[in-house]
């Protein structure tokens, strides 16, 4: 229907715009949420609307509710007019994208900590800031987005750029943006998503003799590496409140480990931990495992003395004896490296 106003949702490609204006439609961003995509079409009476998630509404020739099998008739239709599918499908413009990350946060947590983003939000020309749903931020060359899950307690963020550099430079803009804020930084030191603390200690490791549920300053006594990612442990004389790296500072520990290779979540939520260990052992020198596609993201940190990318290793590579699977399975990363 041409002249007809397309819907699509806050998480989908900058590419989706200008591809809807050149078949002679009318682009319209709104919410994230099929419920509340179906009724802006009804308010507006958009013949198509559609989410990053696969939801694809037809009001044209249809009913105006997502209907998984009638868009794939639909797609096949478009298809079958030309004699090979594969130009066609080919021929569509491209970008290098994230999928779409989640941050874990507590409950009540999303909302706020957007709400502190979108009023920090200073983006000097040419981007061009939208605050219908979070904080997207459109450049001439991709976008970045940060907003607060409908659902579930998490942050859902998503960066796409035109190339890979312009990808890599999004996610750096709009995460430093996250960390530098109060609101962010109090969700990254609260939370104690999947963190992972490794302590390098003397000597080489040994098997661990502490009970079940006992302390990390055990463990890090006795075989020179800690997971910390369940907060203070049980047995820990840390002060009510008291900074995960109690444990590390009881031990005078100055060549720390950190080994957060595969999510996105995980580096966002261990960046200021940097800090506090400075903050808590001047002079310690920490280096950082990493995957690959972040290291650009630490390289901005000046806190931290080496940077090691590398690949996660598949888990069939863990030895056996050296305690949980994904600790071990960091540490083969790194090992294959060449760097431990």
């Amino acid at each position: 229907m041409p002249g007809g106003t397309i819907l699509f949702d806050v998480k989908c490609s900058q590419r989706l715009a200008p591809e809807i204006e050149a078949a002679g439609g009318v682009p319209l961003m709104y919410k994230t949420g099929h419920s509340l995509i179906k009724a802006k079409m009804k308010e507006i009476n958009s013949p198509l609307g559609g989410e990053m998630s696969g939801h694809i509404f037809f009001k044209e020739r249809w009913y105006g509710f997502d209907d998984g099998t009638y868009a794939g008739a639909r797609l096949l239709e478009i298809v079958s007019r030309v004699p090979d599918a594969g130009v066609l499908l080919n021929g569509l413009p491209t970008s290098f994208s994230t999928p779409e990350l989640n941050v874990a946060c507590r409950e009540g947590e999303p909302p706020m900590v957007v709400e502190a983003l979108v009023k920090a939000a200073a983006f000097p020309a040419p981007a061009k800031v939208s605050t219908i749903d979070g904080l997207r931020v459109d450049w001439p060359d991709g976008f970045g987005l940060i907003r607060a899950s409908n659902t579930t307690p998490v942050l859902v963020l998503r960066f796409e750029g035109h190339t890979q550099q312009a990808l890599e430079r999004i996610e750096a803009d709009m995460l430093a943006l996250l960390l530098q804020r109060q609101a962010g930084r109090q969700l990254c030191l609260q939370r104690r998503i999947d963190r992972q603390v490794q302590v390098r200690s003397a000597g080489p490791p040994q098997a661990s003799t502490a009970p079940s549920g006992g302390s990390a300053l055990h463990e890090v006594k006795s075989v020179g590496a800690t997971d910390l990612s369940a907060g203070p442990p049980q047995a820990s004389t840390a002060p009510p409140g008291g900074s995960v790296l109690h444990e590390v500072k009881s031990v005078g520990a100055k060549k720390i480990l950190l080994v957060k290779l595969s999510s996105l979540g995980d580096v966002v939520h261990s960046l200021p931990v940097v800090q506090d260990i400075h903050a808590a052992l001047p002079g310690a020198q920490i280096d950082w495992v990493v995957e690959k596609s972040f290291s650009s993201l630490l390289a901005r940190n000046p806190g931290l003395h080496c940077i090691i990318p590398c690949r996660n290793p598949p888990l069939a590579q863990v030895a056996p004896g050296l305690g949980h699977p994904q600790r071990v399975a960091r540490f083969q990363g790194a090992a294959a490296a060449g760097k431990l």
